[in-house]
């Protein structure tokens, strides 16, 4: 009791890295193997209690992930409703109002 439940790892090392897990015979727990190719190892571990904290504390070092720019967040439209070539049309030429 008093364990954190969530725990996240960060692995900064810019080489080829392999990653192995496996259940242990009897399925309790997991077992892993880390393996980098070459460079220098800067392992980070965050204890939780929960995955919040965990997420806020590897926010805190490498800081929020960028907005994407509003010009990738356009209109979508699926192809999957449209039925007749003048549905297209009219959806065409609704799109811009």
């Amino acid at each position: 009791e008093g364990m954190p439940t969530s725990v996240g790892f960060l692995w900064l090392n810019s080489a080829d890295t392999y990653v192995d897990l496996w259940r242990r015979a009897g399925g309790e727990g997991m077992h892993s193997h880390w393996m980098s190719e070459g460079g220098a190892l800067d392992a980070i571990f965050f204890a939780g209690p929960d995955s919040h904290t965990v997420l806020r504390q590897h926010t805190g070092l490498s800081g929020p992930p960028p907005l994407p720019p509003l010009w990738s967040l356009g209109y979508h439209q699926s192809h999957w409703n449209v039925r007749s070539e003048q549905q297209l049309l009219a959806i065409d030429d609704n799109a811009d109002r």
